[in-house]
């Protein structure tokens, strides 16, 4: 074993680029196969896949870890492209003041080498409860929100042919539109089974596109095109995802049937008594946290 990176791990023996079949976990240092910039603020990044193959399903995430200027930085990215297509790779939005995602679009390069954990998360399709073959898939996103779903569509698409795929996709404006063309070529390729509707912000006659925010209207079209079973996934920021939930609610839309990727983790509030736990660092720095029983 190889160390790079303050401690990072990478296999170098014969066989330590080699997957067993079906693997469902890694954690690797793996290089940059090559990059796609999909707007000024967003890149794609494609990684060299080992041999063999990881088993993840469309909606996960997988966790991407670098040292940069002395500190150790972990970020949750979520996985764009279907399992169908034996691709292993990320989107990155850039975030104002980010030092990894920073890095991610102005810095990494074919060749680089990061360190990648996963497939993580249980925004997954298909749903772990039994879901009738012929039904309604309809996919919410707004801004990198489309990442998830990205890959949760195309698997639908390539490998459930009884559904109907309906995106609703949110943006500021065209120009902050990620994975644009290949959208559009995924709507050509698929034109009775995928529909698009684009919602922008600064409205725009080249996608024929809603101006403004996903509303109930918009929701009640989509929702009243098919007579089967719909199921709802939706990931984007926290007051999308709030609003929109309310207006599904509203519709009659029931809470089994309805998917949601958190942006953010939830802060898990303490429950039962707090223990205290005392920490000695080697330098000598004592600490006492307080833990709670779950």
């Amino acid at each position: 074993i190889d160390y790079i990176d303050k401690g990072e791990k990478l296999f170098s023996s014969e066989n330590g680029n080699v997957l067993p079949a079906g693997a469902d976990f890694m954690h690797w240092n793996i290089r940059v196969k090559q990059t796609r910039t999909l707007n000024k603020d967003a890149i794609e990044i494609e990684f060299e896949f080992p041999q063999g193959w990881l088993d993840y399903q469309p909606g996960q995430y997988l966790t991407v870890s670098k040292w940069l200027s002395g500190k150790h930085y972990t970020r949750c990215y979520s996985l764009c492209a279907s399992p169908v297509h034996r691709q292993l790779k990320i989107a990155v939005k850039r975030i104002p003041n980010g030092v990894m995602s920073s890095y991610l679009n102005d810095q990494v390069k074919p060749g680089d080498q990061l360190s990648v954990k996963g497939p993580f998360g249980d925004f997954i399709y298909p749903c772990k409860e039994n879901v009738p073959s012929n039904h309604q898939l309809v996919l919410i996103a707004a801004g990198s929100g489309i990442t998830p779903i990205l890959a949760i569509a195309e698997y639908a698409l390539q490998s459930k042919p009884d559904v109907q795929v309906d995106l609703i996709y949110a943006n500021k404006n065209v120009a902050s539109i990620m994975f644009l063309e290949q959208l559009q070529n995924l709507q050509a390729q698929f034109p009775y089974r995928l529909t698009i509707t684009w919602v922008l912000e600064q409205g725009s006659d080249l996608l024929h596109a809603y101006q403004g925010r996903v509303d109930q209207d918009i929701l009640k079209f989509v929702l009243n095109t098919s007579s089967t079973p719909s199921y709802v996934y939706i990931c984007g920021p926290e007051p999308m995802k709030n609003t929109v939930l309310k207006q599904l609610d509203d519709i009659g839309v029931q809470k089994h049937q309805v998917f949601v990727e958190e942006f953010v983790a939830k802060t898990i509030q303490p429950i039962g008594a707090l223990h205290n736990v005392d920490i000695s660092l080697s330098d000598g720095q004592q600490h006492c946290l307080q833990v709670a029983g779950n």
